[in-house]
């Protein structure tokens, strides 16, 4: 299992436009460069993965769905940048990907800056589920359209306040308590006081329980 807390934010990079290699256990601290989640996109495949090393010229990031060589990627960082690039290499649970052009690696990681007192948006993914809410006693149906690690979009035809906190259950994950950020129609902004973990969010997507 991999521990990804919100300590993932002191890293260090290579300028090298060679993609990263393979992990080697004998030195895994050493080569442990940054620990960062982003949004892996191939095909119609939507993942979050966490990304162990990143150089101007390519990405090794721990995944949770099978890949293969030559597969298209396209990696979005919390930040907002989209990197495309193609898998050169596939170990165990671990990729290697080549970028289609060498990037600017500090401002790649540089996360767009925030309000005082609030987080960097974490990559969401674009997601249909199934979810029921409860405000107060009341109880009722809804439905998931966007999800990361931090917070959701839901829509419901429940009316429910800014500010209020509710319990939403969405198809695959334990009840959480969410707080409402803004409102829209019936589409309604959640935020999720804990942050979902990455190894419970990645779980919880592939459970259609």
């Amino acid at each position: 299992m991999v521990d990804d807390s919100e300590r993932y934010d002191t890293e260090a990079f290579s300028l090298s436009v060679e993609t990263p290699s393979p992990p080697d256990r004998r030195g895994a601290r050493r080569h442990l460069t940054i620990l960062r989640v982003g949004k892996l996109v191939s095909g119609e495949s939507q993942e979050l993965c966490l990304i162990r090393n990143i150089s101007a010229g390519g990405i090794m990031a721990h995944v949770y769905l099978p890949h293969e060589e030559g597969e298209r990627i396209v990696v979005e960082m919390k930040g907002g940048h989209q990197l495309s690039g193609t898998i050169r290499w596939v170990k165990d649970d671990h990729i290697g990907a080549q970028f289609d052009t060498p990037i600017n690696v500090e401002q790649v990681l540089a996360a767009d800056p925030v309000a005082p007192g609030t987080r960097p948006r974490a990559p969401r993914l674009d997601i249909t589920r199934d979810a029921r809410i409860r405000v107060r006693d009341v109880v009722g149906k809804a439905r998931i359209l966007h999800l990361s690690q931090g917070g959701a979009r839901l829509e419901t035809g429940q009316a429910i306040p800014i500010g209020e906190t509710i319990i939403v259950t969405i198809q695959g994950f334990e009840p959480r308590q969410a707080i409402v950020r803004w409102v829209n129609d019936e589409q309604y902004g959640l935020e999720f006081p804990q942050t979902i973990s990455l190894h419970e969010f990645m779980s919880g997507l592939q459970n259609d329980a």
